[in-house]
């Protein structure tokens, strides 16, 4: 027969998986717990629960999802093989060594998918409903290889930290786009497809790469749901928070947000069913718990090759399916090319390696030592102004000099170098904030390094003049203008028709719309409008931006008083070794609760009248001894307790019952009693 894998045949005789793990090393246990990590969720009283816990088919369900291969076929081969499993038949069927077989069914027994008795190893009963038929046994012990270019430490961090800045800048740039004018809520929840290409536009990205942008903001907590009765997508309350941290304590937070999430951008777009409706970003079927286990499988593999070198693509997704048998081979290779690419995105990897910082991430290095780890490239305080109306930017902006060129220009392409256009549409924007031209033209030429070009400074002219020109008020909405030749022209455009304008007298006509319905229809059919108040004067819209409430469990920022530090936090669970603890302390209270029951079945109890029993009540209480006693309960039902009494008063007995917390009983319900010690 098998060896017991740490022990003979000393100790209690070992019946049942219970009588296995009550056998166990407070080590053993603490390591079943880690791979099976449902059984503590919540911990079990004792043992005997946690036994009972870890063969039911859910659990036992997870835990063999989670099997290799060659444990896999190795299982089979054991249910295969009749109860109790006969050694010597087993390795003939597999062709296994002795020692091989031992180290298998050895890892099978750890995380208690069989358990040895007396006679042998045995299989937990519903293991074979799991695994359905059993299959030939083929077992493949050995890994698939993971072969690995190198590239190197340096290049890796110098591409994986430029990915960071980028990722930084997309997410401020989402913030800038939704807070003036946040998205609406889909009534099935979501954002709107055309919502997200807007971002897309905005960001210069892929869709794709967008619906990462605007997922991984909302795992972090960084945009929400506003919760109002028309509900919008808004930077939170804790983005503002995450703005004021320095740059790797803010890769830190999407990071980790990252790795414990269960959104999967990559589905978004896709369809759960061939003719169901596509997946929309931010909606709940963009979710998978399969997408976050394969994404630590797959950094699990990255983190395994030596610093520097890139495992190849197809040589992870072999190695993920020999990992991960029970899954389909076709999915596992989607969810692993997404995982790589969100990586890429996210500045974990660089070249397809893992970053310094990613693996610090991973093996759970302190905050200090993952921040210090993140190789970010040197902010640049300039920009290099051209006379096609472009800025480019030779490196990672920050501070004000980025918040004004996201104000005042649009992202063209990035790259090694960023690329901004100028546009009358974005010029209009510092003026709708309230800038005037020459504030403009200032804040370019100080981040210039080689001054204004003229074509920009008369584009910045040339929108001024035209800025406000058409001033929109309510009347419900009127447009008026110095102008009385355009106001006559604005009445007749056929474009403007579905706002039915009407001149009102020479340079005013009015409209049956919002004003901020008529100020957006202006600008949609390329004129440059402004908001007029009751007084005459332009309005300047408020600065502040909409905010959506910050959502429970959204991740915090590093650091104490940062993001999120007044919500509550997750409760956590308790250290494995203080699991194990309870777990003992559980089992010890069973066992004396099985004692206590013997001794209560062979102890016998006196009827005595009432005097006589309060007298004996009352000498147990003074000599401090325990005594058993018989009780009436309120459906007429004698129970047995084991009472410790303290005093007796009122026609009340006072005292400990089994050790537990102090009780009191009428005397007239107790019928007998009887020494307990």
């Amino acid at each position: 027969m098998l060896a017991h894998p740490r022990r003979g045949s000393s100790g209690p005789p070992v019946r049942s998986l219970a009588d296995d793990l009550r056998a166990r090393s407070d080590a053993e246990l603490a390591e079943l717990l880690a791979a099976r990590p449902d059984l503590s969720r919540p911990l079990p009283g004792d043992l005997t629960a946690l036994a009972a816990r870890a063969a039911t088919p859910a659990s036992l369900s997870r835990a063999v999802d989670a099997l290799d291969a060659g444990a896999l076929s190795v299982l089979h081969a054991l249910v295969g093989a009749g109860d109790p499993v006969q050694e010597a038949q087993l390795r003939r069927d597999l062709g296994l060594t002795a020692a091989a077989l031992r180290a298998a069914v050895t890892d099978l027994w750890r995380v208690a998918l069989v358990w040895r008795g007396g006679d042998g190893w045995h299989v937990p009963r519903g293991v074979a409903d799991i695994l359905g038929p059993s299959q030939a046994p083929a077992v493949v012990l050995d890994q698939p290889p993971l072969p690995a270019r190198e590239v190197g430490p340096e290049p890796v961090d110098s591409a994986a930290g430029a990915a960071t800045a980028d990722l930084l800048e997309m997410v401020d740039e989402l913030a800038d786009l939704w807070g003036p004018t946040p998205p609406r809520v889909l009534r099935a929840g979501g954002l709107a497809v055309a919502d997200l290409k807007t971002v897309a536009e905005a960001l210069d990205l892929p869709p794709a790469h967008a619906a990462f942008v605007v997922e991984i903001a909302y795992a972090a907590g960084l945009v929400d749901d506003d919760g109002a009765l028309d509900p919008v997508w808004a930077p939170t309350a804790a983005y503002d928070d995450w703005q004021q941290s320095g740059p790797a304590g803010r890769w830190l937070s999407l990071a980790q947000a990252w790795l414990a999430t269960t959104r999967a951008p990559s589905l978004v777009g896709r369809r759960h069913q061939e003719k169901g409706p596509a997946i929309n970003a931010l909606a709940e079927g963009a979710a998978t718990a399969l997408g976050r286990s394969v994404r630590h499988d797959v950094l699990s593999l990255l983190a395994a090759v030596p610093p520097g070198a890139a495992p190849d693509v197809a040589a992870i997704q072999a190695r993920l399916a020999w990992l991960r048998p029970r899954r389909p081979a076709a999915v596992l290779a989607e969810l692993a090319a997404a995982a790589l690419a969100e990586a890429a995105w996210l500045g974990m990897t660089g070249y397809g390696a893992l970053a310094s910082a990613g693996r610090a991430l991973l093996r759970g290095a302190a905050e200090e030592e993952i921040i210090a780890a993140l190789t970010l490239p040197d902010p640049v305080d300039h920009v290099l102004l051209q006379a096609d109306l472009t800025a480019v930017a030779p490196g990672r902006l920050e501070g004000r000099l980025a918040a004004f060129l996201r104000l005042a220009a649009d992202v063209e392409s990035r790259g090694g170098a960023t690329v901004y256009r100028f546009t009358p549409g974005s010029l209009r924007r510092p003026l709708d904030a309230g800038w005037d031209a020459q504030q403009v033209l200032d804040a370019l030429d100080g981040a210039s390094s080689t001054g204004v070009p003229q074509p920009l400074a008369y584009l910045v002219g040339d929108v001024a003049r035209r800025h406000g020109g058409l001033r929109v008020g309510a009347a419900t909405a009127y447009v008026r203008s110095d102008d009385h030749v355009a106001i006559e022209d604005l009445v007749e455009r056929p474009d403007l028709g579905a706002y039915r304008l009407r001149r009102l007298a020479p340079g005013v006509a009015v409209a049956q719309v919002a004003p901020n319905v008529l100020l957006s229809a202006l600008r949609q059919a390329g004129l440059l409008p402004v908001a007029e108040g009751p007084e005459g004067a332009v309005v300047v819209p408020p600065t502040t931006h909409h905010r959506a409430r910050t959502r429970r469990g959204a991740h915090s920022l590093p650091g104490a008083g940062r993001a999120g530090a007044s919500r509550p936090a997750p409760q956590a669970d308790p250290p494995l070794s203080a699991a194990v603890h309870r777990l003992r302390d559980g089992e010890e209270r069973l066992r004396s609760a099985e004692v206590h029951r013997a001794d209560l079945a062979r102890s016998p109890l006196q009827e005595l009248d009432p005097g006589r029993l309060a007298a004996h009540l009352r000498d147990a209480a003074a000599a401090e001894r325990a005594v058993w006693i018989a009780v009436v309960d309120a459906t007429g039902s004698p129970r047995r307790l084991r009472l410790r009494p303290d005093r007796i008063e009122g026609g009340r007995v006072y005292g400990a019952v089994d050790a537990g917390p102090g009780r009191s009983f009428s005397l007239h319900r107790i019928s007998a009693v009887g020494p307990a010690e």
